[in-house]
């Protein structure tokens, strides 16, 4: 059985109120489908629904949120997933190129994260390669607005040294957080993710695009090293597979631990919370960056000052920007405060806790 993000039903609930209203029998006359949902069955409440290939086509159909898109925009192909590149301006190291699948591809995403196992394999060969969906989760294919936040926090906070640093980002995504820690000076980036495409994006961006300054009229920090310089910095990355909230499984050891909006069910802010405690007490200072509304970072505040009650656990506002470009709306809803047409200021809330916070100080604070 392939395991599905329930976030995602529960995105295309609150959209699409008036399918599950005219749709009353789909879970049979004494079920309800959210409560359904609420048991736990998650995504595979979907093959169990007498009506799934009508709801699978309404999920399919949904519209994509539109964006101007420039006709030089440059696309690349990583192993059939084609992507966009987005260049997004960070203090100091100035510009970071990533990678985000474009709206069809993101359609072929959410297909396989809709897919059951008999339709795995009809849907995984309409990319044009192998990579496929591994936990049926394809928000990490797009960037996030905490991202910038925390990349930036990282390289102008003045008692933050990277070189010489190690580092361990949990939910990388797209990367940014992680290619611009290595263009920073840290000496060791473990960029991790429980879902094998965005790993895949993430290592083509700092191998093939961003060896070379992107803009021909950067400002002089961004030439503060040379491109050679700039792929043996990108070297230190590396990246692997890693599940939050498999606690079998220990963090591994690095002086920073950083997560950026990877809190998009409750269950994750909890999972978060334990490993943010494990961090500290392994001696690494933790970053966590978090956008406007997701659902599970209530949770992990809850559950923190639960675990670190002599500890004073608040997150912050910082200034972060919005994301734009294409989105699916069961990756991204419309009304989401995360998207805009072009980029703008948004507040994100970060949380900074150093290992001397488990003595009842904290000197970041």
């Amino acid at each position: 059985m392939r395991r599905f993000n329930s976030f995602l039903l529960m995105v295309y609930l609150e959209r699409s109120r008036a399918f599950v209203q005219y749709k009353p029998s789909i879970m049979g006359p004494s079920s309800s489908l959210q409560q359904f949902l609420y048991r736990g069955h998650n995504w595979q409440i979907l093959r169990r629904m007498k009506d799934y290939s009508a709801c699978k086509y309404q999920l399919s159909s949904l519209v994509t949120m539109s964006a101007d898109i420039a006709e030089f925009e440059k696309l690349h192909d990583v192993q059939g997933i084609i992507c966009r590149e987005v260049h997004i301006d960070i203090e100091v190291v100035g510009s970071i190129s990533i990678l985000e699948a474009t709206a069809d591809s993101q359609n072929h995403l959410v297909d396989m994260a809709l897919a059951t196992e008999e339709e795995i394999a009809t849907v995984g060969s309409s990319l044009s390669g192998s990579l496929q969906l591994t936990t049926g989760d394809p928000y990490g294919a797009v960037l996030w607005p905490a991202a910038s936040a925390v990349a930036n926090h990282l390289l102008t906070t003045n008692n933050i040294t990277l070189e010489n640093k190690t580092m361990l980002e949990l939910g990388a995504g797209t990367g940014l957080v992680s290619i611009a820690a290595a263009l920073g000076g840290m000496s060791k980036i473990m960029a991790t993710d429980y879902e094998n495409v965005p790993l895949q994006l993430l290592q083509y961006a700092s191998s093939n695009i961003n060896n070379e300054s992107h803009d021909d009229n950067s400002s002089d920090a961004n030439k503060i090293v040379s491109n050679e310089e700039r792929k043996q910095k990108l070297s230190n990355i590396e990246t692997f597979l890693f599940d939050i909230c498999d606690h079998d499984i220990p963090l591994p050891s690095a002086d920073f631990v950083v997560a950026a909006d990877i809190m998009y069910e409750p269950k994750t802010g909890i999972a978060m919370a334990y490993r943010v405690v494990e961090a500290l007490k392994a001696g690494s200072r933790v970053i966590v960056g978090c956008s406007p509304g997701r659902p599970g970072r209530p949770r992990f505040i809850e559950k923190l000052r639960e675990l670190l009650p002599n500890t004073k656990v608040d997150f912050v506002d910082v200034n972060g920007t919005t994301c734009s470009g294409p989105r699916n709306e069961l990756i991204c809803g419309k009304d989401s405060t995360s998207i805009s047409s072009k980029p703008k200021l948004l507040k994100v809330e970060l949380l900074d806790l150093s290992p001397e916070c488990l003595n009842g100080s904290d000197k970041n604070k």
